[in-house]
């Protein structure tokens, strides 16, 4: 009862972002409780709420709410591994990689990302597919300032590089983030 009314309100472009925060944290709660209450989130629509608050253009905050959640779902059950996948997480998720995001966010979401791919070729595929997603692990791989996203990111990369299909893709991010930085050297 409660999900769906939490859907409904997230629904019905609510305007009050704390109200939509807590929602969203009702919505992450009950999809770790139990194996039943996560199916109630995604037959109420929590799933498309979630990841429709999982984007670049909302704020930090919004984000890191909704990313959590869908974390707790994809923790929770392989029907909602499944369904999220299905459903675009991969490329929304890849597009919070980015500079824009805060290092909450950029964590929540290499997490997630990990728990979706779990050594599904396919889902290998469309994150070597999303726009910017290589060059964002690449970078990820690389800085220094945050260990956590160092260490996922790199984990993410293996994954991709052991999928045969994914080595052209990953082979032409890096060709492209090593002309960048050449070209980087003469501006």
């Amino acid at each position: 009862m409660q999900t769906e009314q939490a859907v409904k309100l997230l629904e019905g472009g609510l305007e009050d972002a704390s109200l939509q925060l807590n929602l969203l944290v009702l919505l992450g709660t009950l999809a770790e409780a139990s194996s039943d209450t996560c199916q109630l989130v995604l037959d109420a629509g929590g799933l498309e709420q979630l990841l429709a608050r999982a984007d670049p253009q909302r704020g930090e905050q919004m984000q890191e709410a909704a990313v959590d959640g869908l974390c707790k779902l994809a923790a929770n059950s392989t029907a909602a591994k499944d369904a999220a996948a299905a459903a675009g997480a991969i490329p929304r998720l890849a597009a919070l990689l980015g500079d824009g995001g805060s290092g909450e966010v950029r964590v929540r979401a290499l997490l997630c990302l990990g728990m979706l791919l779990g050594g599904s070729s396919e889902r290998q595929l469309e994150l070597a597919a999303a726009p910017g997603a290589l060059a964002c692990l690449l970078a990820l791989m690389r800085q220094q300032d945050d260990a956590d996203c160092q260490q996922i990111a790199g984990g993410l990369f293996k994954e991709l590089a052991a999928n045969a299909e994914a080595k052209e893709a990953l082979t032409r991010a890096l060709k492209e983030a090593q002309q960048a930085q050449g070209s980087a050297k003469f501006v």
